[in-house]
């Protein structure tokens, strides 16, 4: 595990990079890539996006920007990226301002490279109350279903119909037991809730755990041949979820602010 790192996420190029998304394939040149990474938004204007990596035709992998917004241990939002924004593109970067009326106004920035993505979000206190205790959870996955079009990686999820309850059970109990890493700081260990037993009748479909401590920095998948990582990093201590049997996704909590104060706002 020592050779896991996100080395771009460590870079000075950009300094509001909170999150490397990346799968480590073996890639073309940039200058040799037939196309340049694609983000493709899954209902217009929303931060539920499925990226496809330079020189790639099929998504690699899927985040959700964020899925859900805490504070003081409370939902402030359920599903905060199905709702609709208004956004831009530029050929390296996208940009979005989301509205939760009377609450938050969330600002997304994604800037794309060859493998992996580096994101910034804002939140900016909209309400007349001060915000405290602030976190957002954020999905990733290798896989879309049910989506526009259905998708999933067959690096990491092999010979698999297009069904998330089966690809869920796959990820639960065959790929995320040993395959699925956290890291906290005392150092890289197992996801997964029950490693040695990862039996999916034994738990509820969306069964997640939250982990007892905000220690965690980034958590990885390897794929079935070794060959591959898929990983989530944010800049800032984090709560790490335990894998689910109801889909093939991992999920990060990671820190905001303590407080927000009325038109105050807090980057990560």
């Amino acid at each position: 595990m020592q050779n896991l790192k996100c080395n771009v996420c460590s870079s000075w190029l950009f300094h509001a990079v909170v999150l490397c998304l990346a799968v480590t394939w073996m890639l073309c040149g940039t200058s040799g890539c037939r196309s340049p990474m694609q983000i493709r938004q899954q209902s217009p204007n929303c931060s539920d996006l499925d990226v496809v990596l330079a020189g790639q035709h099929d998504p690699a992998f899927r985040v959700l920007l964020p899925e859900l917004i805490f504070e003081n241990d409370q939902k402030i939002n359920g599903f905060c990226h199905i709702i609709p924004g208004e956004w831009s593109a530029s050929r390296q970067k996208i940009t979005g301002r989301i509205n939760i009326p009377d609450t938050v106004e969330l600002t997304v920035e994604v800037v794309k490279h060859v493998n992996e993505i580096h994101v910034a979000l804002v939140l900016e206190n909209i309400s007349l109350e001060d915000l405290n205790n602030v976190w957002v959870d954020i999905c990733t996955g290798l896989n879309h279903l049910p989506g526009n079009p259905s998708w999933c990686n067959t690096q990491f999820l092999l010979n698999l119909p297009l069904s998330r309850s089966d690809q869920g059970i796959y990820w639960y109990e065959q790929l995320a037991p040993k395959k699925l890493f956290v890291l906290t700081d005392e150092g890289w260990g197992l996801m997964h809730p029950h490693p040695n037993d990862p039996d999916s009748t034994k738990v509820p479909q969306y069964n997640f755990i939250l982990s007892p401590q905000p220690n965690a920095r980034a958590c990885a998948v390897q794929s079935p041949d070794g060959k591959t990582w898929f990983y989530q990093s944010w800049r800032t201590h984090c709560y790490f979820l335990t894998p689910c049997p109801g889909n093939a996704c991992m999920h990060l909590r990671p820190f905001v602010a303590d407080a927000i104060k009325p038109g105050g706002s807090a980057r990560i």
